[in-house]
């Protein structure tokens, strides 16, 4: 505050206190230390020029103390109190505009709280507000940088009014502004991809070729075009994921997670952050349903009814039908309706990685997929928009359901359970629920460096025969080895692993027809499997099939595109088959992935 306004306030203060009745001559105290400091300056501005005050209280003089030694705050003016009153209302109506992803709206926001931040009337609180609100867009739109220094500005501006939120949204601020200060940003004609200088780079025109591909199909068939580029982000490890999404190991490995769409942007998992790696073009596929759905519906569409829409158009890009699960989820819903064990829809609230295990998240799937193909399939495709319409109305799932179909709630759900039975989906005894494998920094990826724990021990004595069978492996007795292993098929026949292993051994002793079946029938079932396509290559080509080698091994490129074993078996087998172009664009990528 000036000082000629502070001289005038404390005038006002001093007026209000005079009056009362604990009081002592002003002349005496002008004769004092602090009455020679002060009061003359006020005299002569005429601030006293009130005959109460002659006299003045003590309560007055302790006031003017504390407001030009600043130990307690100013009262605001009029024009203060009308800006902060104003400031509070941008903000509210900013922070609605975030939520609903309109950041043309929010950053309008942002410019009136700067210009009013810098306005004569503003006091620190309205000049922290301000700040607040810019890091809070620039966060939001993803310029961490930017986004930085302003909240740095709203600590020091109100340290009084830090808690424990902000100190963990700061912290993360600067995590991802340290993260992304050297990034590389890759442009098509709908979407930025955004990774770390390096290995993923190998992901840019993948990433690329299937969001353009999905971009027609789904904008069409979810009837929503969104407005401007939509930003990729590829996060190099898991711990930076963590960072930028808050979901722990747990809440990952539980509901499958490893892409979010979030702040109008997709968060998203490197593959070289899991040992087996994934079909991160179907997982960036799925979260831009998400958002066509949010950009649709905002809020007003429950967690279920979400993940099944998604789910359900996840493959369109790739040509297939909706709705299509693999056997697995198949198998998972077959015996949950069998024994009614299913997951109700209020228990997938607020989010799939709040489920207790990996085989209720892939079941929560299964069941809001197949519930909206029944949906679609029974009532015609417009019964999804219907729904979605309703939902704006009343975000009450159940009766708008019934205003849809018609039909209870518990009517459309009893329903629904005997479409699935009338599916006939086969339950597969011993199929096995595949857990996403985070990879530790440092640690190989893929099946041959897996080794049998302890856990797994007490978990299954199998696993005592898979042990014996990996030592004789290991000091090639390989025929010894398959007997152990198959001893453990007996009584694990879908363990992926196991499945693994026996394809390896197999294509050491030479036996590549028994090599395939074994990885075939683990392909069949576990699809999600990179080191699977990888020995697949190896037996077609030991069989002299060459064209089904390439398919394996550029199948396994599409889950985990960082082993640089498969990219020299490409390059000798489209050497071998002239296939020129592919051979030259392989090196390349060889060479990003070496480097």
């Amino acid at each position: 505050m000036k000082s000629k306004s502070r001289l005038a306030l404390v005038g006002r203060v001093l007026r209000q206190f005079c009056f009362l009745g604990i009081a002592c001559p002003l002349p005496f105290f002008s004769r004092s230390r602090v009455g020679a400091r002060f009061i003359a300056p006020l005299q002569k501005r005429g601030a006293m020029n009130c005959a109460p005050t002659r006299h003045f209280c003590i309560g007055g003089a302790l006031v003017l103390f504390l407001v030009v030694t600043g130990a307690a705050p100013a009262q605001p003016t009029g024009d203060q109190a009308a800006l902060s009153e104003q400031v509070s209302a941008w903000m509210a109506e900013g922070y609605d505009a975030l939520e609903r992803w309109d950041y043309a709206q929010a950053g309008e926001i942002a410019r009136k709280l700067e210009t009013a931040a810098a306005s004569a009337a503003a006091d620190a609180k309205i000049q922290a507000k301000a700040a607040y609100f810019h890091g809070r867009f620039q966060f939001y739109t993803a310029d961490y940088e930017a986004s930085l220094p302003a909240l740095e500005r709203y600590q020091e501006l109100d340290p009084g009014n830090i808690h424990q939120e902000f100190t963990e949204f700061l912290a993360q601020v600067r995590f991802l502004a340290d993260l992304w200060k050297d990034r590389l940003e890759f442009k098509s004609e709908h979407f930025i991809i955004r990774v770390k200088p390096g290995k993923d780079q190998i992901l840019v025109e993948p990433a690329l070729e299937a969001l353009e591909r999905a971009w027609p199909v789904l904008t069409r068939e979810l009837r929503v075009t969104p407005p401007g580029p939509i930003l990729v982000e590829f996060y190099p490890d898991f711990s930076a994921f963590s960072q930028a999404t808050g979901l722990s190991e747990q809440d990952v490995k539980t509901s499958g997670t490893i892409a979010v769409c979030k702040y109008r942007r997709f968060i998203v998992t490197s593959p070289k952050a899991l040992v087996q790696g994934y079909d991160f073009q179907n997982s960036i596929c799925h979260e831009f349903v998400h958002y066509l759905i949010y950009l649709r519906n905002g809020k007003n569409c429950p967690i279920w009814l979400h993940e099944g829409i998604a789910k359900y158009y996840e493959p369109r890009w790739r040509g297939e039908p909706g709705g299509a699960l693999p056997l697995t989820s198949l198998s998972l819903l077959a015996a949950a309706v069998r024994t009614d064990q299913l997951i109700s829809f209020e228990r997938m609230h607020p989010t799939f990685a709040k489920l207790d295990s990996p085989r209720q998240g892939q079941l929560a799937f299964a069941q809001v997929t197949s519930a909206v193909d029944y949906l679609i399939r029974t009532y015609g495709q417009e019964s999804l928009f219907r729904l979605l319409d309703e939902l704006k109305k009343d975000t009450d799932y159940r009766q708008a359901l019934q205003r849809v179909t018609g039909k209870p709630f518990p009517q459309f759900y009893s329903d629904w359970k005997e479409f699935v039975r009338q599916e006939h989906f086969q339950e597969i005894p011993g199929l096995e629920v595949v857990e996403l494998d985070i990879k530790k920094p440092g640690e190989p990826g893929g099946e041959d460096e897996d080794q049998v724990s302890e856990a797994d021990l007490k978990e299954n004595e199998a696993w005592k025969f898979v042990r014996l069978g990996d030592l004789l492996r290991d000091r090639n007795r390989v025929a010894p080895a398959l007997v152990e292993y198959e001893k453990a098929r007996s009584l694990m026949p879908l363990n992926p692993r196991l499945l693994g292993k026996l394809g390896l051994a197999y294509i050491l002793a030479r036996d590549y027809d028994q090599a395939v079946a074994r990885l075939d029938l683990a392909r069949t079932y576990y699809p999600g499997m990179a080191d699977t396509n990888v020995k697949l290559g190896q037996a077609w080509t030991g069989k002299g099939d060459l064209n089904r080698a390439i398919e394996s091994y550029e199948r396994s490129l599409t889950i985990n595109p960082f082993n640089p074993f498969v990219y020299e078996n490409l390059i000798r087998l489209y050497e071998k088959t002239g296939q020129t172009d592919k051979l030259i664009e392989t090196r390349k990528r060889l060479a990003l992935v070496q480097g």
